[in-house]
Formats: C-alpha cells, structure tokens, sequence
C-alpha cells in the first residue's frame, strides 16, 4: 500500500526497529488477526524467544489478555483507570 510505503520513508530513519505496518479498525477490528499474525511471526523470529521472564510480565500479560476479553464481551474499549495520585512517580518530597 502507497500508505505503507509513505510510513516507511517517514519513519524508518528514526525508527530502525520498526519490522512493518498494520491497518487496524478501531471500530470494527478489521485486520486485528493480520496484526496478531505479524506480531507473532516477528516475535517467534526474535533471539530471546524461549528465555526467561520476570514474573511481573507475565502478570501483566494475563491482565491484558483480561481487559481485551473483557472488551471482546462488553465491547467497552480496556482503559485502565487510575488516579494521578496514586501513581509513584508522581510522589513528590518537598524540598529541604
């Protein structure tokens, strides 16, 4: 596609890592499988399939796969609400 083509030219310079491009609907997951498929292939192609993960990926692996089943049933987009507070990045100590 022309589209395709035009991302590359604008963002391959930046972005060497970038193994392709995907046309998703947002509405009607049109070309949803076609991304798994290429996000798969990419993956298995990856040296470190195989190796070790941290716990906490994989946690936060079954988490998503619960949001998008949550979506896929509720067809509500999985947004994960927090708030700003809360997030410890944001727990500023006052200057001394």
């Amino acid at each position: 596609m022309k589209v395709f083509g035009k991302l590359a030219d604008k963002y391959s310079a930046r972005f060497p890592n970038i193994q392709g491009y995907a046309a998703v609907s947002t509405t009607s997951s049109k070309g949803v499988k076609e991304l798994q498929t290429k996000i798969a292939q990419v993956a298995t192609a990856y040296k470190y399939v195989g190796q070790k993960v941290p716990s906490p990926y994989i946690l936060l692996g079954k988490k998503l796969d619960a949001l998008n089943n949550t979506y896929n049933k509720t067809n509500k987009p999985p947004v994960i609400v927090t708030s700003p507070l809360s997030l410890p990045s944001l727990q500023l100590t006052p200057p001394i």
